[in-house]
């Protein structure tokens, strides 16, 4: 199987009602070169900030980064990394709230987030201005937000929380209509505006697409990607049947995809179906890795790791 990725936009982020609060962004250099990967001059982006620190976004250009990190309020709010200068600010201030999953939205324009708002219940998708000042919530009929994607035509991909393992990954044209594409859904998913995946014959996919993972009946994440030519319906077809054990996040990278588990990061193969463990090597002794994301144009790698 062959496939062929255009326009990419990547998330990753956690159902927010369980997260580990003691977790550093470390920012690097990397490099895959056949089974390994190289990562070097990795530095803490919130150095000497104990707790949580996590759900790093790059930029389009990957000149500064957001992240999510809790203050002295006990709260999680919006930071803003500069990749150049190398400082850390606070981007939007708000003490009775806590704000996860930062991303620049309408050209980097604003920012979104998901806020569990002050009845610590209620988990809506807001925005921000450019400055951080001015702030509005999106979508006030929909809830139960864990993370989202939010494209610049108002289509919106939302991963809702729902009991247990019941999780559902959900479309919403134009931030409106309900369109349910998966229960029992891993936490990580990416929306790709244009993809031709090949298998025997060339099938080309009108937008919007997403790869998403999810849960098969004896408990293994599967990866799966979903598409739709109008709003009656779509179609789910399996990339990949089983990840790693205990892999939750994947990315695509060089027409492949690349996860991360507590026993390190692994390539998958389209050619057998199988993950090939990479071999890792670092300056520095990488341990812990819950989560990453990478920026190919500038070559960084952004880690959460446990401190």
């Amino acid at each position: 199987m062959k496939i062929c990725f255009n326009i990419l936009f990547l998330l990753y982020s956690s159902v927010l009602i369980a997260q580990s609060m003691n977790t550093d962004v470390l920012l690097g250099d990397f490099v895959l070169r056949g089974d390994t990967l190289y990562v070097s001059g990795l530095k803490n982006i919130h150095p000497g900030h104990k707790g949580y620190d996590n759900q790093p976004s790059f930029s389009s250009n990957g000149d500064r980064i957001l992240f999510s990190a809790q203050t002295a309020d006990s709260t999680t709010n919006i930071f803003y990394y500069d990749v150049k200068s190398g400082k850390t600010m606070l981007y939007a201030n708000s003490p009775q709230t806590s704000e996860y999953s930062p991303a620049f939205y309408l050209h980097e324009k604003s920012v979104t987030c998901v806020r569990v708002e002050e009845d610590q219940t209620t988990q809506r998708i807001w925005t921000f201005s450019k400055n951080g000042k001015k702030e509005k919530c999106l979508f006030p009929e929909i809830d139960s937000v864990g993370y989202y994607q939010l494209s610049d035509n108002g289509d919106l991909f939302a991963f809702i929380l729902g009991k247990s393992e019941f999780h559902s990954l959900r479309y919403y044209e134009n931030g409106k209509k309900e369109l349910i594409i998966a229960d029992s859904v891993g936490r990580c998913f990416f929306y790709d505006e244009a993809i031709e995946v090949v298998d025997g014959e060339s099938i080309q996919m009108a937008p919007p697409c997403v790869f998403f993972s999810k849960y098969n009946a004896k408990g293994q994440l599967g990866i799966y990607i979903w598409y739709v030519n109008d709003f009656s319906g779509g179609t789910n077809y399996c990339l990949s049947p089983s990840m790693p054990e205990k892999a939750m996040d994947f990315i695509s990278y060089s027409n492949s995809f690349i996860c991360s588990s507590p026993e390190g990061f692994f390539i998958l193969d389209f050619a057998t179906g199988e993950w090939n463990p990479l071999i890792l090597i670092s300056d520095v002794n990488i341990k812990g890795v819950t989560r990453f994301k990478i920026h190919a144009a500038t070559g960084k790698i952004a880690l959460v790791v446990s401190e």
